[in-house]
């Protein structure tokens, strides 16, 4: 073992290696493995051997597409039948987060013993919108039982329908002995009897209102009945006003970061979770022949939001460029990057969900770079998270000297959430898939790539021959799929998803059942299925929402 310069942590530590590669190097790509003749001796000093030489990428590739999905039927019919368990919870109407036992929050707030039996806006809305979108992909048919058919979507819809309308869709929530409280900052809800929690939380949070929007408006353009619609309309509008409000101060303030950790202002997941609402409800407003919000949601779009992405670039000390959570210009000692949220899930998180939409009429509010899942600064962001957490988490490396495909991601990097630098958590490593079976649909659509973004994904990946095919990209959101398989199925073997994966031993800790983590396990596999060429892509909202305009028909029925 050699120690490097400088004082960094014994887990940065190179270390020598002897070897002889194969006649043909044919054992797939390794950080401490370089291809030379046969039988030469290889020196090499793996890993990185001081804080100036970057972090150590240990993404392992695949070097193909697997030929069946990472999860099969039968495991994704399962994990339909925990997440379903989770919904209407109690005849409610609500979803629970998670019924499991949750030690971590045990052992940061000690005597709280509900864990997380309560209703999170964020968890239930992401999870009503994805069902909605498994109704029209075989990830929502596969296997015998549970299916998300219509009869179950309907159920789903009519019940989060339900919730939204009786508990939450009210001003001046009732708050005990303090008296009233806004419903649209209230992140985490009591489920029985439902109304907003009343202990002490992270507040005000400004994610729910534009991800609730989101869900109710994708259920107006799933409805077949106009007068459904109609009413739907009518519910999304008490969110999305909170958006416009004329002055932008709800946008504008400081608020809780997805996490619920640390209040700052301007943070990249709820500037990009704004910007898909406002742009979905420009369309869908014009479809229900609201003219005034449709141009009120253009308004906001081109005063308040912009693009988020040029506001929220970070330059690491080797000259990359990647995205941040933190905005490019918060303050050192904010609260922001004093987290090192710099790298934060929340951005993979907020790439996902944002639809990828650029369209003509909103062009103030352009992703541009990061208007394709394949651009330079998605590959860098990724690069970023991966060297991070390859160089973080024990598990990384020891699943990467096993051969085993993929990497798992944590939060953020001063992250002390369950352990000292908190751990992998499983929705956000689902996540990372999705980002990359994005790339491949983008791929599908249009072939090219420039040689830049060509590097940029080579370096993110690991992977000097990466061409930047729709293969290659299913591919490598597989090997992320497989590894996240290798902990909550073939060494946990139930099945059961939880919030987190131990960075030491590799099994899944606190909140056994998470809602969000079902949720995104499995709208990576219907991602995995459309960019492979399956799937009805006209339920994938926002990114199929085509320019409607005026041309469509008053009642809300969206060109798609």
């Amino acid at each position: 073992w050699l120690k490097p310069s400088g004082s960094r942590p014994a887990r940065r530590q190179g270390r020598l290696v002897l070897g002889r590669p194969a006649a043909n190097c044919a054992m797939p790509k390794m950080a401490i493995l370089r291809c030379l003749p046969p039988g030469l001796l290889v020196l090499t000093l793996a890993g990185p051997v001081g804080a100036d030489d970057g972090d150590r990428n240990c993404f392992y590739s695949l070097k193909a597409p697997l030929k069946e999905p990472p999860f099969d039927d039968g495991e994704i019919s399962t994990m339909r039948s925990f997440l379903l368990a989770n919904l209407n919870y109690h005849g409610t109407g609500g979803m629970v987060a998670s019924p499991g036992e949750t030690p971590a929050l045990y052992g940061l707030i000690g005597g709280d013993k509900a864990g997380y039996v309560y209703e999170w806006t964020r968890d239930s809305a992401l999870t009503a919108a994805a069902i909605v979108r498994l109704e029209s992909s075989r990830v929502g048919r596969a296997g015998a039982e549970h299916r998300f058919d219509a009869a179950a979507v309907d159920a789903t819809t009519a019940n989060y329908e339900r919730w939204v309308r009786t508990v939450v869709a009210k001003d001046g929530q009732p708050f005990g002995e303090h008296g009233t409280v806004d419903a649209h900052g209230e992140g985490k809800w009591e489920i029985s009897p439902p109304g907003p929690f009343k202990g002490g939380w992270c507040r005000p949070q400004s994610d729910g209102p534009p991800i609730r929007a989101a869900a109710i408006l994708s259920m107006v353009n799933r409805s077949q009945s106009a007068e459904q619609r109609k009413e739907l309309w009518e519910l999304a509008k008490f969110d999305l006003d909170w958006l416009l409000d004329s002055t932008g101060a709800n946008i504008q303030k400081d608020v809780c970061d997805l996490w619920e950790e640390e209040t700052d202002s301007p943070l990249f997941w709820n500037r990009m979770m704004m910007r898909t609402a406002l742009s979905m409800g420009y369309y869908v407003a014009y479809g229900m022949g609201d003219g005034w919000r449709a141009e009120r949601c253009h308004q906001v779009l081109s005063h308040f939001i912009r693009n988020p992405v040029i506001d929220h670039r970070m330059v690491r000390h080797d000259r990359l460029e990647f995205l941040s959570e933190c905005a490019s210009s918060a303050a050192e000692d904010g609260n922001c990057r004093k987290k090192g949220k710099q790298i934060d899930g929340a951005v993979i998180l907020a790439l996902i969900h944002s639809g990828w939409t650029d369209f003509r009429q909103l062009k103030a509010s352009s992703m541009a770079p990061a208007d394709s899942p394949r651009s330079v600064l998605v590959a860098n962001t990724v690069r970023a998270h991966i060297e991070h957490w390859c160089d973080a988490y024990e598990v990384n490396r020891h699943d990467s000297d096993r051969q085993t495909p993929g990497v798992l991601l944590g939060r953020f990097v001063n992250d002390g959430y369950g352990g000292q630098g908190g751990n992998p958590w499983v929705l956000i490593t689902a996540a990372l898939a999705s980002l990359l079976y994005q790339g491949a649909q983008d791929a599908r659509w249009k072939p090219a790539m420039t040689p830049e973004a060509l590097t940029a994904w080579r370096a993110a990946l690991n992977l000097p021959d990466f061409s930047g095919t729709t293969a290659d990209f299913v591919a490598q959101g597989d090997a992320v799929m497989w590894r996240l398989h290798s902990h909550v199925v073939q060494r946990d073997g139930s099945l059961h998803l939880y919030e987190q994966i131990d960075q030491h031993t590799g099994l899944q800790y606190n909140a056994k059942d998470l809602t969000w983590s079902y949720t995104e396990v499995l709208a990576a596999l219907a991602e995995r299925e459309l960019a492979i060429g399956g799937g009805d892509a006209e339920q994938w909202l926002p990114r199929r929402l085509q320019e409607a305009g005026s041309e469509a028909g008053g009642d809300g029925a969206l060109h798609v």
